[in-house]
């Protein structure tokens, strides 16, 4: 495994934050967000630091995966600006996904 300082920061863009056992449930929000419950749907999430936003996405990623929706959490900054670098890091997570499906899963196209 390479543990170069651009690798780090490479995983660090894909990791999930854990969560804040503190954080405030987002009721109306996630109420919004499902209200439709169509999986094609864009949400963007804007607002100024601290506000939140982080913690939402945590919960709408939540009851994704309780509705066994695919889920994948990338972090992205002003310097993430080119289409290569963003598609690395989806390959990366769609990679990770489907390398832990089990074999005799449907999604697993074996």
């Amino acid at each position: 495994m390479d543990s170069s300082p651009r690798s780090r920061l490479f995983e660090l863009k894909i990791v999930t934050p854990k969560p804040n056992r503190l954080a405030i449930e987002r009721s109306a929000l996630l109420g919004r967000i499902f209200r439709d419950n169509d999986p094609a749907s864009v949400v963007i999430f804007q607002a100024p630091a601290g506000h939140g936003k982080t913690s939402l996405m945590l919960q709408v990623e939540q009851l994704c995966r309780e509705q066994d929706f695919f889920t994948c959490w990338i972090s992205l900054d002003e310097s993430d600006n080119e289409v290569r670098r963003l598609m690395s890091y989806f390959q990366s997570r769609l990679n990770s996904h489907f390398q832990s499906l089990p074999r005799n899963s449907p999604d697993s196209n074996e």
